[in-house]
């Protein structure tokens, strides 16, 4: 992937669209993230303050067409800061969008299965892990409150939007370092990151 002052670039699959995503969101930055599968196969996300504003691909255009650009896995992405999109078809934060992606993959999963799933709960969390969770997130919370000030503000929206298990806020704090390291400094994600890693550990 290729960071610049004028554009963001890379392969999907070097990075998920979820994390590039993500970070347009988190870091507030508006402009156009082009998807290009092929020649003639090409898709567009147009952000304004991190939130996606409009989608189109071909004649798919808002949520439908997002939730096809989204589910690519190959191909390419270039995110051009400022360009603005000439219609506005959806209003979602990033994290939004791809909960909304997640949620239609399941119900479509649960129809194709006639409505039989099997359902298998595992319960990986006792009533005290619960505790732990809760007690490792508000950690956490302090913790990007004390090192980015007026900065913190999308990681706690991360935080807050985490999984409700352990792997899911440890998920979400390895995106946080990425996050830092692209948009503030890659010291102090270093650091950060190892003491949100050592809050999931020790608690």
């Amino acid at each position: 992937m290729k960071i610049g002052p004028d554009c963001l670039t890379g392969t999907i699959g070097e990075f998920s669209l979820a994390d590039i995503i993500q970070l347009i969101n988190m870091g507030g930055k508006s402009g156009r993230l082009a998807l290009r599968r092929g020649p003639s196969d090409e898709g567009s996300l147009y952000f304004e303050c991190g939130f996606v504003v409009h989608a189109s691909r071909g004649s798919l255009e808002g949520e439908s067409a997002a939730q096809f650009l989204i589910a690519l896995d190959e191909g390419t992405f270039e995110f051009t800061p400022g360009e603005a999109p000439s219609k506005k078809t959806v209003m979602l934060a990033g994290y939004e969008l791809l909960m909304r992606v997640a949620q239609k993959v399941d119900e479509e999963a649960f129809l194709e299965h006639g409505g039989q799933l099997e359902l298998e709960l595992e319960l990986e969390l006792e009533e005290s892990d619960d505790n732990l969770l809760t007690q490792s997130r508000e950690r956490i919370r302090e913790l990007l409150q004390a090192r980015l000030g007026r900065r913190s503000e999308q990681p706690l929206v991360a935080v807050e939007a985490s999984e409700d298990t352990m792997e899911g806020l440890l998920e979400t704090c390895e995106w946080i370092e990425r996050y830092i390291a692209l948009f503030i400094d890659e010291v102090v994600a270093e650091e950060t990151g190892r003491e949100m890693r050592e809050i999931i550990g020790l608690i």
